[in-house]
Parts: C-alpha cells; sequence; structure tokens
C-alpha cells in the first residue's frame, strides 16, 4: 500500500462531536498541512492515526511496517514544571524534542505544532530538515510562514466538510478565494436564470386564464363547437407548460450554488483613549542574573505611548524573563524598571496554567471583566467562543480554545498598554488574522514577544532585540528589520 487511507472516521466526547466522516488518503512521501479551526479535531485526528485514540467509527489503513514518530502538544502544566526544574525555555524543550524526532528515521512523522515557541533560526532550521526529509509528514500547524515552505497538500477540516489541495497554504487561500468568486457567480447567474422562468411562469398562467375565460365564453357568433374544443385545448396545453416549468424552476433552486455564509466582520476597539506623558516604560542600566549566568546586561530604552514594539530574541535569550520583571513577578538584580504611574499594563503571558480547569468558561471571563453578560456576543463567538465553550468547563477547551479565552481578556478589557508573551501558540490561523486586524487598529502601546512573522509585519513599528545580552531598541518597523 503507497498510501494511508482515513475511511469514515467518527469521534465524540460525551455529546462533543469532534470529527464526523472523515475521509481522506494522503500518498507517502506527501508532507501535508492539517489545517482549521480550534477544537475541530485536528489533534484528536492525529492521537487516531498513531493508534493512540480508537475512533468511534471508521478505520485508518496503513503497512504494518511503517514506523511512526509523534511530537504532540506537549501539556503546559509538565512543560511549566520542567522548565523549572531544567531551566529551560518553551522553545529550547520544543528543539530537544524534535531534535529526538527528526533523527529517528522513522517512515511518518505526526507534528502537533511544532513551532509553538520556537526562535526564527530554529524554525528556519526546522524548515531545512523537513524539506531534506524522506518520509511522509503530517502537520497540525497555524503557522502561515512555515506551511508556505515546508508543506505539498493542505487539508483543511471544517465544520462539515474536508478540503484537500496540492499546494501550499497561500497557494490553497489563493485557490479557496477564486473559488468562491466562481460560486458566488454561479449563484447569480442561477438566480438570473430563475428569475426568467419565474417570469415565464407568470406569462403562461396569464395566458392559460384567458384561455380558460375564452372556453368558457358564450358565443353569438355562431361559431361549432370545434372552435371552442380548440381553445380548451390550448388552455389545457398552457396549463401543462405552466406545470412543467414550475417543476424545472424547483429543480434549478435545488441544484442551485449558494454562496458561502460569510463571517460578521467584528471590530475590536482595544483602548480607552485616555492621553498621558510620553513615556509609559523606562529601563535603566538593567542587569539580570539566572544562578551566575548573565542574561541581561546594562541596558536602558524607553518605550513611548502609541509605540507597537516586536519584542525578538533567541530561545533563551530572556524575553519572558523580561516581561516577568515589568510585571514584578521576577526581581531586578541591578538597574531600573519604571512604569508610568498612570498606566497599568495588561500582561498576557504564554502559559496556560494558570487558568482554573474545573470552572464555567463563563463565570471565569466574568471575574476578569465587568458586565460581559451584556457584552456584544458576536465578538467572542467571532474570537470563537461560541454558546457550547461558554457554558462548559476550561479543562475540556483545546490550548487553542483557552489561548482565544485570553485573548478575548485582554481584547474586551480595553487595557492602554498590552504585553503580549507567543500570544498566537496554538490558536488557528482565522483567530490570527483577527488578532492581526484588532492590534493594527490599536491606538495603545504594544510589547509583543513572538515569533509570528505575519503578525510582526503586520503590527509592529519598532523591535527592541538582544544583541550580545544587550536590550537594542531599533527605531525601524519589523518588516523593514527582518
Amino acid at each position: 500500500m503507497n498510501e494511508i487511507r482515513i475511511m469514515n472516521v467518527e469521534k465524540a466526547y460525551g455529546d462533543k462531536e469532534v470529527l464526523k466522516d472523515i475521509n481522506l488518503s494522503i500518498r507517502l512521501g506527501e508532507k501535508v498541512g492539517l489545517i482549521g479551526d480550534n477544537g475541530c479535531g485536528k489533534s484528536t485526528l492525529l492521537n487516531i492515526i498513531c493508534g493512540e485514540e480508537k475512533s468511534d467509527k471508521g478505520s485508518v489503513l496503513m503497512d504494518d511496517y511503517l514506523t511512526i514518530e509523534y511530537l504532540r502538544q506537549e501539556d503546559e502544566e509538565k512543560m511549566a514544571e520542567q522548565s523549572i526544574r531544567q531551566g529551560l525555555s518553551g522553545g529550547e524543550r520544543t528543539k530537544m524534542r524534535l531534535n529526538k524526532i527528526l533523527v529517528s528515521d522513522s517512515d511518518l512523522l505526526l507534528l502537533d505544532e511544532p513551532t509553538n515557541n520556537l526562535d526564527d533560526e530554529s524554525i528556519t532550521m526546522l524548515i531545512s530538515q523537513l524539506k531534506r526529509y524522506w518520509g511522509t509528514v503530517i502537520v497540525v500547524s497555524h503557522d502561515r510562514y512555515f506551511l508556505n515552505r515546508v508543506v505539498d497538500k493542505i487539508i483543511e477540516i471544517g465544520r462539515s466538510d474536508v478540503y484537500e489541495f496540492h499546494g501550499n497554504y497561500d497557494e490553497y487561500m489563493e485557490f479557496k478565494k477564486k473559488a468562491e468568486a466562481d460560486t458566488l457567480n454561479r449563484y447569480f447567474e442561477g438566480r438570473k436564470q430563475e428569475k426568467k422562468v419565474e417570469e415565464a411562469i407568470t406569462k403562461s398562467k396569464q395566458w392559460a386564464d384567458k384561455a380558460h375565460r375564452d372556453s368558457r365564453k358564450k358565443d353569438s357568433s355562431g361559431l361549432t363547437m370545434g372552435v371552442k374544443e380548440k381553445k380548451r385545448a390550448k388552455a389545457k396545453k398552457l396549463d401543462k407548460k405552466v406545470k412543467n416549468d414550475i417543476k424545472r424552476l424547483e429543480k434549478m433552486k435545488m441544484t442551485s450554488e449558494r454562496p458561502l455564509k460569510k463571517e460578521k466582520q467584528v471590530y475590536f476597539e482595544i483602548s480607552n483613549q485616555r492621553h498621558h506623558g510620553k513615556r509609559v516604560l523606562e529601563i535603566t542600566d538593567l542587569v539580570k542574573f539566572y544562578g551566575e549566568k548573565e542574561i541581561i546586561k546594562d541596558s536602558s530604552l524607553t518605550i513611548l505611548r502609541g509605540e507597537k514594539i516586536a519584542l525578538f530574541g533567541k530561545n533563551g535569550c530572556g524575553k519572558t524573563t523580561l516581561i516577568h520583571m515589568i510585571a514584578g513577578l521576577e526581581p531586578v538584580d541591578k538597574g531600573s524598571i519604571w512604569i508610568s504611574p498612570s498606566i497599568t499594563p495588561y500582561i498576557m503571558s504564554q502559559s496556560l496554567t494558570e487558568l482554573p480547569k474545573n470552572s464555567n468558561v463563563l463565570d471565569y471571563l466574568e471575574t476578569q471583566m465587568d458586565d460581559i453578560r451584556n457584552l456584544d456576543m458576536t465578538k467572542l463567538h467571532y474570537l470563537g467562543l461560541d454558546a457550547h465553550n461558554l457554558s462548559g468547563k476550561i479543562g475540556q477547551m483545546s490550548y487553542g480554545e483557552r489561548m482565544k479565552m485570553k485573548l478575548a481578556e485582554f481584547i474586551l478589557n480595553k487595557a492602554e498598554f498590552i504585553i503580549l508573551d507567543e500570544p498566537t501558540n496554538h490558536i488557528d490561523i482565522k483567530t490570527r488574522i483577527t488578532l492581526e486586524n484588532a492590534l493594527s487598529d490599536y491606538n495603545g502601546t504594544l510589547l509583543i514577544a513572538s515569533h509570528d512573522r505575519y503578525l510582526l509585519k503586520r503590527v509592529c513599528n519598532k523591535v527592541i532585540i538582544f544583541d550580545d545580552k544587550k536590550l537594542v531598541k531599533v527605531e525601524t518597523s519589523f518588516a523593514d528589520y527582518i
């Protein structure tokens, strides 16, 4: 067998249906990007392929000799514990796990969010390794840069369908955009044809009614019965035409194209637009050690109101440590960090461990935000938090859905100074684009530690880099810098 066949696979957890009637074929040697909204069942499908979970229905067929290596989404709590015990960042841990898998010489690699926490250099190296890899790769990823350079096939799991396309992510989106436009054109053309038939039916009914009236009129002109019979026959013929046209119209409506339902576009106004002094944050002669290891040395810089800054550097260079010092969670060994007393920064960490797993989602959000129940729930729905999510427990959500909760928290709180640590980890592409739109329109101050090139290019007008352990502010956009 030269392929992996996924046949009629279905999976549910309690009353939550995750996968329904999934049918796929993946040729050996293909590099496949598996995409779709958070919670659509991508990770579950990988678990079923490798045999860690059983499907409720259907089967996965592949040769018994195929060897499989699987990079799972690592449990956040274990990652946090091990990071504290080994002193490794999330990115450094991911690199260790990837290196172990890539040297295994297996036939099939299953990779679940492999670029989460990885720095730019590591992502570039991973792309190079996977391009050289001879075997089959199925990768769940929302990293558009990575997908464009690695995969030769896209599989998107939708709400009711599965879409397969040979090409990378950008090529798939171009194809999808054109297909949607073609569908819309066929829909309008169909509506034109339906209107013509409707008009023909109306005219035929009018002619038939007139023919029936004529056939019943008293004829004082001495016309024979044969003429009346001809009029009756004409009326019946028109009746038949009307019936046939109605059937034709019904068939047209049943088989005609329907335009895809568009998502409601929602604008997120994040900032309260209060005005303060120009300086938001000032770092003076900052020094930070981990044990005897100096990770930040003799650094000074200023962040001004309205700046949107990319905090960029290699794994383990100290990005998260700097954020923790700003938040007061880590002590400053030397120097100082000053924050304007008129501003309270909102800090979104990359860890999900602080979320109470047994809490109801809506109840938790209500404790974090004032008057959430009177908010426009469309905004939460647009972030992928629907009624089912909001009524459930946090522990039942996927990592991506939990990250969306944290995004909703900072977007709806309208903070004036936002600090984000790897905000696009785990979240689907649709939500990443929503986040990019919101942060592009945001008129407050922003500091983002991320390796998501799409996000940083779209949003950031300044860069802070780690250069030989020193923090250096670059007065240019991230797009120009990179």
